[in-house]
Order: C-alpha cells, then sequence, then structure tokens
C-alpha cells in the first residue's frame, strides 16, 4: 500500500486561505489600533465613523487587541504545525469577533448600518446609492442579520469538522504518519 502523506505535505488549499486570511485581519487590526490610538493621544474624534458603529470604545478597545493576539497565535501554531493550540487561538478569535459584533448589534438596536453610515457621512457615494432604497434595506435587515450570524456560526462548524476529520490537516500537522 503507497503511503499518500508526502501528498499532503503541504497546506492545502482550506489552510492557505485561512492563513491568508489571518493575516489580512492581522494586518487590518494592527492598522485599526494604531491609528485609533494615534488619533485618541491627539485629541481628535477618536474614528467618529467607528464611534457611531461601535457602541463602547472600551469594548472597541478590549476586542480588537484581544482579536490581534488570537490572530497572530493562531499563524504562528498553525505554521508551527501544532493543531490543538491552532485550532483554540482560531476558534477564539472567530468567536471574540461574533461576540462583538452582537454587541454592538444589540447596543445600537434601533439603528441600523445603514443608518449609521447615512448619518455619518461615510460615504457620498455611498449614502446616495443607500437612500433611495433604506426603506427596503431597513425591512430586510433583521433578516440579513440573523442569516449572516448563523451563517458565520454554520461556518464555524464546518471548520470543524474539517480539522477533525480532514487526511490533509492530520498530516500537515504531523497527526498520522501513516494517512
Amino acid at each position: 500500500m503507497k503511503n499518500t502523506t508526502a501528498n499532503f505535505s503541504k497546506p492545502g488549499i482550506v489552510l492557505l486561505l485561512i492563513g491568508i486570511f489571518g493575516i489580512l485581519n492581522a494586518i487590518g487590526d494592527t492598522v485599526t489600533l494604531i491609528l485609533a490610538i494615534t488619533q485618541s493621544f491627539e485629541g481628535k474624534a477618536f474614528f467618529s465613523f467607528f464611534f457611531q458603529v461601535f457602541a463602547d470604545k472600551g469594548l472597541f478597545l478590549i476586542a480588537m487587541p484581544l482579536t490581534l493576539f488570537c490572530n497572530i497565535l493562531f499563524l504562528v501554531f498553525m505554521f508551527g504545525r501544532k493543531l490543538f493550540l491552532f485550532q483554540m487561538f482560531f476558534f477564539a478569535s472567530c468567536i471574540i469577533a461574533l461576540v462583538h459584533v452582537l454587541v454592538n448589534l444589540f447596543a445600537l438596536y434601533p439603528l441600523t448600518i445603514f443608518d449609521i453610515m447615512v448619518n455619518a457621512g461615510f460615504s457620498p457615494l455611498i449614502t446616495s446609492l443607500i437612500s433611495p432604497t433604506l426603506g427596503l434595506l431597513k425591512a430586510t435587515y433583521p433578516v440579513f442579520l440573523v442569516t449572516g450570524i448563523l451563517g458565520c456560526m454554520g461556518l464555524l462548524v464546518v471548520c470543524f469538522i474539517y480539522f477533525k476529520r480532514s487526511k490533509r490537516i492530520a498530516a500537515w500537522f504531523g497527526l498520522n504518519s501513516t494517512v
């Protein structure tokens, strides 16, 4: 019987996508935190759009560094081939981000993201596109949120199952020598 472990010696498309998105998220979190901290020290309006989207400045300053920390650690453990620690920090990062979004949605409940964007003057182009359809967007917003949250949770379950059953994951993280 031929040993197929050599076929799975590379991380594979799913792990590469997770790694790429983790790197992009870490870069985005770092830039956002640096800008937020420097602007708050300069006495400027600390991301006026963010303050209208994020309900609480303290929550923002706790959730963003935690997510960044988890992103960096899951990338380190992914490329260090430590499956349990990779999974733990990957799911922690996703759950912290999801809880942060949920807390903000409930805190800002009467408003939708579309109201916030129009009121904040986020972009004249976006507001000119959103304003005519604001009634329809407000009506479908709860369905959009529920579908998005359930989709995210479903994706996490699919990732969990994939991490448990994939031969490529087992070979990449060195769990089996005879995959």
